[in-house]
């Protein structure tokens, strides 16, 4: 593809507001160094995802656009493909119909892509337009080799019993972890029972029963795991912790393994970090417009401490991905200090921690700051060291990214004051604090209107004729809920907030500043993605309990 067609493609995007401008620059940018469309490598960038590309080059070239889910692939045709081929050329063949190949493409304007097609398959083409994903899905459906189940592994006749011997250990221990990337996992566990192993995956914040393994199956397995993370197989009585990586679907993902002595033998818990995917936009993250553009605003400050607070899995480090994205990386130096590095992001130099050769936060942030950076993300301040040097970098000129573990916005000031930080400091330096938590989004095919309870209306301080929820379908396998949105609350310092912090004021102080000066408890947002049909009541308790929840109207900005 010559130049003009990328410029007018990227022109197209930039109209719709799927891009913006500095991001196209980066993509020429890096176009300049690979071999690759430029619609391509605005997709492997994450700038633009790949069902909006596929809909502006069908508006372009004036082709059909097609999904995976309404496609039903010819056996026969299907029988001489091979996901390797496919992948190569970017198109799915579909079918034979009066002389012509129907064929689902990727890039349907390629030339070079079509000859090869033409080689395999002597005939006319008849191209539509896919999207990268949807292809991805049809190699996995019909093509992949990953796709059985643990479940078939394990199967015996009635009344057979096979021998360790006979169990395909490598299979099956592929299969299960393939089957939670398959479903979209964010972890895998391993729960050893008296009787039998449970496996069991994360998907959307809350663990889903998987396959039952027998007990002389799950020595092995676990055995298995250990071999590819480079573990001690014959350590089973202390703490490992390792990684490992599986070639999935013609992406790399790689998993953090943790394996931990219980009293019924070794429990497995496996963190999928699939850097192939590229990170979140912030608009993508469910975050209001409000606070989405004052996100965007803190990108481009020149200094200070900015952080995201909530529990593990609550998506710190994805917000924080998606705002790097709005940094000029192209004028500024990003680099990064991470346990681990979960996305690849594009010029941006990103460090991992090793423990094990004393390569830490403190040491890692330490390091960065003599390679002259702009703007640093440190993965997570843990301890004294780390969060003296977090805000020391703040304070000389650095725009400083990183993630505490406290239960609100509000609860950063006392965390970093129990570190050691002078308050003196903080009130200086901190130039934002985020708390957010995920719920699961309400599933959009069962989607449908019930009354609310008394304790539902109760709640949300007001009269409301309807709310919603899943009744539950094939899509989000019957539980009325498919993916997550962030609930947050956003603080920034006023003059009178920053007085309070320097002074080392109590909670209750803190909180009333900031209520003065327009801040909202993450009980407002939850509310409102309640009333707006996004999620349900039941679900922005199950992970906000604790907190306060207002009256209706009460403390609003």
């Amino acid at each position: 593809m010559n130049e003009k067609p990328r410029m007018r493609l990227g022109e197209a995007l930039l109209q719709r507001g799927l891009l913006n401008q500095k991001q196209l620059d980066i993509a020429l940018q890096e176009q300049k160094h690979v071999d690759h469309p430029l619609g391509r490598i605005l997709v492997d960038l994450g700038f633009v995802e790949s069902f909006n590309l596929a809909e502006q080059v069908a508006a372009d070239v004036g082709l059909p656009l097609v999904r995976a889910a309404d496609l039903k692939p010819d056996p026969l045709i299907v029988s001489a493909l091979d996901a390797e081929f496919v992948r190569e050329v970017r198109a799915f063949p579909i079918e034979v119909k009066d002389g012509m190949l129907h064929v689902a493409m990727c890039e349907p304007s390629n030339p070079e892509l079509l000859g090869i097609l033409r080689q395999r398959f002597v005939m006319g083409i008849e191209a539509y337009v896919l999207p990268e994903e949807d292809l991805i899905a049809l190699i996995r459906k019909f093509l992949s080799s990953d796709t059985r189940k643990a479940s078939s592994l394990l199967d015996t006749k009635k009344g057979e019993k096979r021998s360790l011997e006979d169990q395909p250990i490598e299979e099956l221990t592929k299969a299960i972890i393939l089957e939670g990337i398959h479903q979209g996992a964010t972890d895998v566990h391993l729960q050893p029972e008296s009787s039998v192993t449970r496996v069991r995956y994360r998907l959307d914040g809350v663990l889903k029963q998987g396959d039952i393994l027998p007990p002389d199956v799950t020595s092995a397995v676990v055995s298995r795991i250990k071999i590819l993370s480079d573990l001690d197989i014959a350590e089973r009585r202390r703490p490992q912790d390792g990684r490992m990586h599986l070639d999935v679907d013609g992406r790399r993902v790689h998993l953090r393994v943790s394996v931990m002595p219980v009293a019924q033998g070794e429990s497995v818990v496996l963190r999928v970090l699939d850097r192939a995917g590229s990170s979140q936009k912030l608009e993508d993250l469910g975050i209001s417009e409000r606070t989405n553009k004052l996100l965007t605003q803190i990108s481009n400050q020149p200094h200070g401490l900015f952080l995201v607070t909530g529990p593990t899995g609550s998506g710190k480090t994805t917000t924080l991905y998606g705002m790097l994205r709005e940094v000029d990386a192209l004028r500024r130096n990003v680099a990064t200090v991470e346990d681990p590095v979960e996305y690849d992001l594009p010029f941006i130099r990103q460090s991992q921690v090793d423990t094990s050769v004393g390569f830490d936060f403190n040491s890692g942030l330490r390091a960065l700051l003599r390679q002259d950076p702009d703007v640093i993300l440190v993965g997570e301040i843990r301890d004294e060291e780390t969060a003296e040097m977090a805000v020391k970098a703040s304070m000389t000129g650095h725009l400083v990214f990183s993630t505490l573990h406290t239960n609100s916005a509000l609860g950063a000031i006392p965390r970093l004051a129990d570190l050691g930080v002078a308050p003196y400091l903080l009130g200086d330096t901190i130039i934002g604090v985020l708390g957010q938590r995920l719920v699961r989004k309400i599933c959009r095919d069962c989607i449908e209107e019930v009354p609310p309870t008394e304790d539902e209306l109760i709640w949300l301080g007001t009269k409301v004729e309807n709310l919603w929820h899943g009744k539950g379908c094939e899509r989000c396998g019957g539980t009325g809920y498919i993916a997550r949105v962030a609930i947050t609350e956003l603080l920034l310092p006023t003059d009178e907030l920053s007085e309070s912090i320097r002074q080392g004021a109590d909670g209750t102080a803190l909180l009333n500043a900031a209520v003065a000066g327009g801040f909202r408890e993450m009980g407002i947002d939850g509310r409102e993605k309640v009333m707006t049909g996004q999620t349900t009541v039941e679900e922005v308790l199950r992970v906000s309990r604790h907190l306060r929840i207002v009256d209706g109207g009460q403390h609003a900005a």
